[in-house]
């Protein structure tokens, strides 16, 4: 997103689906370093008065649903953008919340002198050494959700996430998510609805229960794609048995063809 100048006010907001990767792909969202993402994500946030809507954190990678910044930070670098009558970017808000979180992850990570994670440190009392490449990766992924249609899929695509990852049967037994906040429209800290949820019904019980219904939905449509894909899978195993078993009898009947021949030959040479 391109810098805004001059500031906008709190109508030009826009919402943004985040994406961002641990470096190399490794399995460290432990349930240690989820708490300290979350915890630095309730901080950063509301200094940039962007609002939270959907968070779903998986091993190696975090979901976030979010509003772009309306303000500046009370920082010298938000201070500056004031003077010159800008406002944070997206890119900003990243930036500073992820560094933040990954300058206190790499103390709970413990690696070889190669940089390789080797463990995690839960109390403290092993000697750490820095890590030599990046926690997060440098290039977080952001797409703007521009429409009410879009920002439902996004909220179901979250809710589904572990779903696909085959983690869970159902988004409801994922903790490291915030489905049960929409399933049951009771609003959890540090986490608002999104305009597009509150638009499903009159009342949070009624946006609870639509939400409930195009997730319902939505599984059935996962299961029958799992199950065709199963099938796929199934015939394309048959075919391949069956092609494998006539390969076989066939290079046993030429190894017998050639084999009685060779005899023969053999004979009839002596």
């Amino acid at each position: 997103m391109s810098r805004r100048s001059p500031i906008t006010g709190p109508g030009d907001y826009a919402f943004v689906h985040t994406m961002c990767r641990v470096n190399n792909r490794e399995y460290l969202f432990g349930k240690e370093i989820k708490a300290l993402f979350l915890t630095f994500l309730h901080l950063v946030f509301p200094r940039y008065g962007a609002a939270v809507y959907y968070v779903c954190l998986m091993s190696n990678h975090a979901h976030l649903l979010h509003q772009t910044p309306t303000k500046n930070p009370n920082t010298p670098y938000g201070r500056f953008l004031e003077r010159n009558q800008c406002l944070a970017e997206n890119g900003d808000l990243l930036r500073h919340f992820l560094s933040m979180f990954a300058k206190k992850a790499n103390k709970l990570i413990e690696v070889d002198r190669f940089g390789k994670v080797v463990g995690f440190v839960a109390d403290g009392t092993v000697k750490l050494r820095q890590r030599f490449n990046r926690l997060i990766e440098e290039n977080s992924k952001s797409v703007q959700v521009k429409t009410s249609r879009d920002a439902l899929a996004e909220l179901i695509y979250l809710a589904l996430n572990p779903v696909r990852a085959g983690l869970v049967k159902h988004p409801r037994d994922y903790v490291h998510s915030t489905y049960q906040m929409y399933a049951t429209g009771q609003v959890m800290p540090g986490y608002t609805f999104h305009p597009a949820y509150l638009e499903l019904g009159e009342t949070l019980a009624a946006c609870a229960a639509a939400f409930c219904e195009l997730i319902d939905e939505a599984m059935a449509e996962v299961k029958g794609a799992f199950r065709n894909l199963v099938a796929h899978h199934e015939e394309a195993w048959k075919k391949r048995s069956w092609y494998h078993q006539h390969i076989t009898d066939a290079r046993a009947m030429v190894s017998r063809y050639l084999h009685r021949h060779l005899i023969r030959g053999l004979g009839s040479f002596f």
